[in-house]
């Protein structure tokens, strides 16, 4: 199929002002475990791969990005943060059934236990100052825990076109593939004995310009645009008012290069994303591998590094990043398997 640049254009522009007009609906933060990002090499890459997302993670980043998977492929990650006071998990299950379909199932939770609680102190601080016995000991009267979770259900679907340039007599010709995905969210919350509950929805377009030279891939440009909880996702609390927290619209675009060079066996690929939220963060992404087996990366997050290697052994596929914070420093560690 071929379509006129003018056309193509315009479709992307529009897509784009839609979008970026209603990321800014949100007024107030809720549910920050969504915005913690998944997977050693995203996170090694900055998380700036809304528009370079090639594995199952892809159902948290661009569900767009989903429909690049040529196999079934199960994802999983799991990290202690913050020295080691919180646990991070995250599982992503893609399936490739044909014709660049692709459906996904994802789970992402976020768990903090033995939270130390007090009662409130007895008399004024006079009182306790003349009475030792009103005094509080330091040691907690109870734990409890605080569990956040999310379970998402993708669809992806990619189309192959051609886009021309010129007139039809002496045609250029560049094909890309254009991706689009959603993602249906439920969002689950607990804190102690409360608990929230809500659902969501996000939408991602994928736009991949590829280049061939004969039969082999030579280089591809991408950009991606993710818009996340586009219909209001609210958290319902099981309190005795019935607490109503919004979570914000967020939108994220991006820009990602890749280049192949077959002669040393290498490809280099570069990336770029911007999250436009009440706070806008850049971020950037480098990637080296080699015959497609070794992969070394590195980037930047909102001013902070990361960095990050992976290795690929047959249908088996292991990333560690390493990633500043300013409540302590994160090693992670993430994998997949395909069949």
């Amino acid at each position: 199929m071929r379509i006129t640049i003018l056309k193509f254009f315009l479709t992307l522009n529009l897509a784009f002002i839609q979008l970026s007009s209603i990321a800014y609906c949100g007024s107030k933060y809720t549910s920050e475990f969504l915005n913690i990002g998944v997977g050693a090499r995203a996170l090694a890459m900055g998380g700036s791969v809304v528009a370079h997302t090639n594995n199952a993670s892809a159902i948290y980043w661009n569900p767009a990005a989903l429909s690049n998977l040529n196999k079934n492929q199960l994802y999983l990650s799991h990290v202690r943060m913050f020295d080691n006071i919180a646990n991070h998990n995250f599982m992503g299950l893609g399936f490739n059934v044909s014709n660049g379909l692709s459906f996904g199932l994802g789970w992402l939770r976020l768990s903090i236990d033995d939270i130390p609680y007090y009662s409130e102190l007895e008399g004024s601080r006079y009182d306790r100052i003349m009475n030792p016995d009103m005094r509080s000991t330091g040691e907690a009267e109870g734990y409890f825990g605080d569990v956040e979770e999310a379970y998402f259900l993708t669809v992806a679907k990619s189309m192959d076109l051609d886009l021309m340039f010129g007139n039809e007599l002496v045609p250029i010709i560049i094909p890309f593939r254009i991706s689009l995905g959603v993602n249906y969210k439920i969002i689950n919350q607990k804190l102690a004995e409360s608990e929230g509950k809500g659902q969501g929805l996000d939408c991602g377009i994928l736009f991949q310009f590829l280049d061939f030279n004969g039969t082999s891939r030579t280089q591809i440009f991408c950009v991606g645009f993710n818009a996340k909880d586009i219909v209001g996702t609210t958290i319902v609390w099981n309190t005795q008012n019935h607490t109503r927290e919004k979570i914000p619209i967020q939108f994220d675009c991006g820009t990602s290069y890749s280049r192949w060079f077959h002669t040393m066996r290498s490809k280099i690929t570069v990336s770029l994303a911007y999250e436009m939220l009440e706070i806008n963060t850049i971020r950037c992404g480098f990637e080296y591998s080699f015959a497609d087996l070794l992969f070394l990366r590195s980037g930047m997050n909102d001013n902070k590094w990361t960095s990050g290697a992976g290795l690929k052994l047959m249908f088996i596929h292991l990333d560690y990043a390493f990633i500043s914070h300013d409540l302590g420093n994160t090693h992670r560690i993430s994998g997949s398997f395909q069949f």
